[in-house]
């Protein structure tokens, strides 16, 4: 999820879909869903329950997906 987010935030569009692809898929062969924290300005930590952790993880992955057709973001170079 980490590295899904991280190419995200650079622009990498192949890198991001190619993680957004495996996690999909370790997501329904029933791999276990990230551990997400949300915290809101100098508020405490809040652990996501699993399935709000799945949903959101299902949707960071239709995101990151979406980006290919969407072309906002450039290719990065290497």
């Amino acid at each position: 999820m980490n590295q899904l987010l991280d190419a995200v935030h650079q622009g990498d569009r192949d890198t991001a879909i190619e993680h957004a692809e495996s996690l999909r898929s370790w997501l329904q062969k029933g791999g276990f869903t990230p551990r997400l924290r949300v915290s809101v300005g100098d508020q405490r930590v809040h652990v996501l329950s699993d399935q709000l952790s799945r949903a959101f993880s299902i949707a960071v992955c239709d995101v990151a997906e979406a980006l290919d057709a969407s072309m906002d973001l450039p290719n990065r170079q290497p």
